[in-house]
């Protein structure tokens, strides 16, 4: 092996720039192979979330729209577009790599337990009893779950993005309560 000719142009162009030989050259064309191939992987990772960024530009806008009839708190309604309405939203195609998480292959089971989309069609009792139970998983570090916020790490809650999930619901609850 240490005498063989190195197949991959990448590497065979840095070795004869460096004037690297024998012995030594295997080893750095055995490094310069898995750099070159490290660098296509990210590439083509790359060029496939490019490929879907249209998508989630209206993602992003459908979120947008779909918050707004939510609440009218901007803080709370980018918290849960962004860490909640991927799995329980009916919105465009998400990013690429939410599709990774295991949590969200079952994003219709999500959606069955609390739909966003479908918020104002849900009963004042029906809303107040959602928001606490919003804020009692995210409270406890439930949601967002552990796979989604490992493959998308801008959903995972500070402690205050949770304290103001909770505000929310204690503004939210007493609202819907003396609207009754």
């Amino acid at each position: 092996m240490y005498g063989a000719q190195n197949k991959n142009p990448i590497a065979r162009a840095v070795l004869s720039v460096s004037g690297i030989s024998g012995r030594r050259a295997s080893a750095a064309s055995c490094r310069w192979s898995l750099i070159a191939t490290t660098a296509l992987a990210a590439m083509l990772g790359v060029a496939v979330g490019c490929a879907t960024g249209q998508r989630v530009t209206s993602a992003a806008s459908a979120q947008s729209a779909t918050a707004a009839g939510i609440t009218s708190d901007p803080q709370v309604r980018r918290i849960l577009a962004e860490s909640c309405f991927d799995c329980h939203a009916d919105t465009p195609a998400s990013a690429w790599y939410v599709h990774l998480a295991p949590s969200h292959w079952f994003g219709a089971s999500a959606r069955q337990a609390l739909d966003f989309s479908r918020w104002n069609d849900y009963s004042a009792a029906r809303r107040t009893d959602e928001i606490d139970a919003i804020a009692r998983v995210v409270t406890r570090g439930q949601m967002p779950p552990f796979d989604y916020t490992l493959f998308h790490p801008a959903a995972r809650l500070t402690n205050q993005q949770k304290d103001i999930i909770n505000a929310w619901k204690m503004k939210q609850t007493t609202s819907l309560i003396s609207a009754h």
